[in-house]
């Protein structure tokens, strides 16, 4: 009997850049800066894969609609923070700290190159 533990790998936060004032990859810069274990990765969007659009694979094709606005909205505006398994209330703290220095400072996280 094989009992592996899985586990994810972070937490997924989701940034509305239009209001915050600057994009996520500056988001992502600034959290690093102040040691926050943050980053992005885009996920393939299942409908974009040639699978779909290949009638051979098929025997009633399935109509994949161009645009999943969702999946879409995800990839364009997630980050990642790290996922802690274990009691870590200082880590948590800087965490805490970080985020409110980067939102209190969002006027020079929008002029960062990226």
């Amino acid at each position: 009997n094989d009992q592996r533990r899985v586990y994810y790998h972070a937490n997924r936060l989701f940034l509305d850049q239009a209001k915050a004032g600057f994009h996520r990859d500056q988001l992502v810069k600034a959290l690093k800066a102040e040691g926050v274990r943050a980053s992005v990765w885009v996920y393939p969007v299942q409908h974009e894969f040639t699978l779909y659009s290949e009638a051979r694979w098929w025997h009633h094709k399935p109509e994949i609609p161009a645009s999943l606005p969702g999946s879409e909205q995800v990839n364009r505006d997630h980050i990642f923070v790290a996922l802690h398994y274990e009691e870590a209330p200082e880590l948590l703290e800087q965490y805490a700290r970080a985020f409110e220095k980067v939102w209190a400072n969002r006027g020079q996280v929008a002029r960062l190159s990226v």
